[in-house]
């Protein structure tokens, strides 16, 4: 079911785009990448909701790291590769961004609690 679900999406980003309110690249490094991991944001909620913060935190933490490694790293090989230039060259905005959002997350998991606010917090930093 998942590889037919996959296989629906990338067929239907040609029409998505045609339109061009989104454009190819928003779709392949930000909204396809979430879509695929929609099982782990899932386990993560319902981890959290039974009370197990620590498998909560790990799961969606570790979701992250793998779309920024992993997915944004197959991105820039590929357009290496097909002669379209993609690097990872980030401007100031984008470090500054980068350095604060690795801090409160850093600091969201260190004591292993949280509430309400904090939630949003992260929620709103990924």
């Amino acid at each position: 079911l998942h590889t037919i679900t996959a296989k629906l999406l990338v067929d239907s980003i040609n029409g998505l785009t045609a339109t061009g309110v989104i454009r190819k690249e928003l779709f392949a490094l930000i909204l396809l990448p979430i879509v695929g991991d929609m099982a782990e944001y899932v386990t993560a909620v319902t981890v959290s909701v039974k009370d197990k913060l620590t498998l909560s935190f790990g799961v969606a933490v570790g979701v992250s790291i793998q779309i920024a490694l992993c997915v944004i790293g197959f991105m820039v090989t590929l357009g290496w590769i097909i002669g379209k230039p993609l690097t990872l060259l980030f401007g100031l905005f984008e470090s500054i961004v980068l350095f604060f959002t690795v801090l409160v997350v850093t600091h969201g998991v260190q004591d292993a609690k949280s509430n309400w606010l904090e939630g949003i917090i992260l929620t709103c930093l990924y």
